[in-house]
């Protein structure tokens, strides 16, 4: 009671109903045994974190940076053979330490080791420092969730077949499954942002950076790096199934990945798999086999992965998890993207909008057929008075402080001309009289600005 009220939440009363009062639609709840809930606010609503799009993002450039050149991409798979079998030497207790960090020293070489002033630390002259991304809510708040029933579709050389409950070690009778409570209709919004001036620091300490042929110099070639790395694990997915024993399962899901690799598509979430959260598909077949036995599970010569976490759409066949298709917003205008499309860049800015790991939406959109489990909430907009800027230059952000409150922005836009010259010229404290912000999750935006 007293959190929503020191933070001007709206009626305590409504707001804890509001939360308390979510339910989720579950098909076969007298089946329901292992249960994950989708991730929510502390207001109940369901949020995209932007940690989870940026670790997607961050693979993406990973993988990118290794396609760069065949020599130094066998150097690392060379390196990391290596590094396999010292850890198969390990006895398990060191080997459970050591391949929690099996992938950091590429990730430093390739992200982390360049140039920039006072920065001494691998985390602080890492290149994504320039990308930000925000959490990503639902348009209009509106997202249908459901539980669904999650099984494991394992292959064996050619033949296909479903994980079994195990009991003592051997398999029983029972397929192996899950429940969870999935997005199966809904767009999420985040913005995504390239921090320009730290680039070009980056630039002046780092000659690689300004070669025609690195890969990553914008928010723009970012996205593109996401786009290919998807349109990878699709054409490998896609061959997956088509290599088998006809199963009807695997069919069908073949079928799926023909069609969405004519979109523009991210994967996320639970249920991404092991190649869509590494760069595994960079390796040659084996080493990727190496890598699962010493740091999985052992499975012999069977695939790596060998298991897809698969989901039966009603009236649709089965469908993989984790796919959104990912979209543009610009000038008020939005757009699906096909895998050919350059990224549109204004600003330095894009915002962005993908839908919640899970199931994968149809490349055509259709209307939900349950009822959304999120209502709509309007935003909640307050004036301030009495009110402290800061202009920070290095992140081109504005700080507002007020009563013990802050709020941000990105960019100079707001600042009126009274105060432009104090604040953004002699980069000195300002006072605005009053100003206008929005509640954006925890947080709070600036969205006007009155000297």
């Amino acid at each position: 009671y007293q959190f929503i009220s020191n933070n001007r939440l709206g009626d305590p009363a409504a707001v804890g109903k509001r939360i308390c009062s979510c339910q989720v639609p579950c098909a076969n709840a007298e089946k329901l045994r292992r249960f994950r809930p989708m991730i929510r606010d502390g207001l109940g609503r369901v949020f995209l974190p932007g940690t989870a799009v940026k670790g997607v993002l961050r693979t993406a450039v990973l993988f990118s940076l290794l396609s760069l050149g065949e020599q130094e991409r066998m150097r690392y798979a060379r390196f990391f053979h290596q590094k396999v079998a010292s850890l198969n030497r390990q006895p398990p207790s060191r080997r459970q330490r050591e391949k929690t960090f099996f992938s950091s020293k590429m990730q430093e070489k390739l992200l982390s080791s360049f140039s920039l002033p006072r920065a001494r630390q691998p985390q602080n002259r890492d290149l994504l420092r320039c990308l930000k991304v925000s959490d990503a809510y639902p348009v209009d708040g509106k997202a249908a969730t459901r539980v669904i029933n999650i099984k494991f579709l394992s292959k064996d050389n050619r033949h296909f077949y479903w994980s079994k409950q195990k009991r003592h070690g051997e398999n029983t009778k029972w397929d192996l499954e899950l429940w969870l409570e999935a997005v199966v209709s809904g767009t999420f919004e985040a913005e995504l942002a390239w921090n320009r001036q730290l680039f070009e620091q980056f630039v002046k300490g780092n000659a690689s950076l300004a070669r025609p042929g690195f890969p990553v110099k914008s928010l723009k070639d970012v996205l593109q790096a996401a786009v290919k790395f998807s349109s990878i694990i699709v054409q490998h997915e896609k061959g997956f199934f088509a290599d088998g024993d006809g199963h009807e399962t695997a069919g069908s899901l073949g079928s799926w990945y023909t069609d969405a690799g004519k979109i523009a598509m991210l994967r996320i979430g639970f249920g991404s798999g092991m190649l869509s959260t590494t760069v595994n598909l960079a390796w040659p077949e084996d080493l990727r086999k190496e890598i699962r036995n010493v740091c999985g599970h052992p499975r012999g010569e069977d695939p790596a992965p060998k298991s897809r976490r698969v989901w039966r759409q009603p009236n649709s066949g089965w469908r993989p998890m984790g796919w959104t298709r990912l979209m543009l917003v610009e000038g008020g205008k939005s757009e699906v993207l096909r895998k050919e499309s350059m990224v549109r860049v204004v600003d330095g800015r894009d915002p962005g909008s993908a839908g919640k790991s899970l199931p994968m939406q149809d490349s055509k959109p259709r209307k939900p057929k349950l009822p959304s489990t999120t209502e709509k909430v309007p935003p909640v907009v307050e004036k301030w008075q009495d009110v402290h800027l800061r202009w920070n230059p290095g992140k081109q952000e504005i700080t507002a402080s007020a009563s013990g409150q802050k709020a941000f922005c990105r960019g100079k836009g707001l600042v009126p001309q009274a105060l432009a010259k104090k604040l953004l010229t002699k980069k000195k404290k300002a006072k605005a009289s009053t100003i206008k912000v929005e509640k954006l999750g925890n947080a709070w935006k600036i969205i006007e600005i009155t000297p």
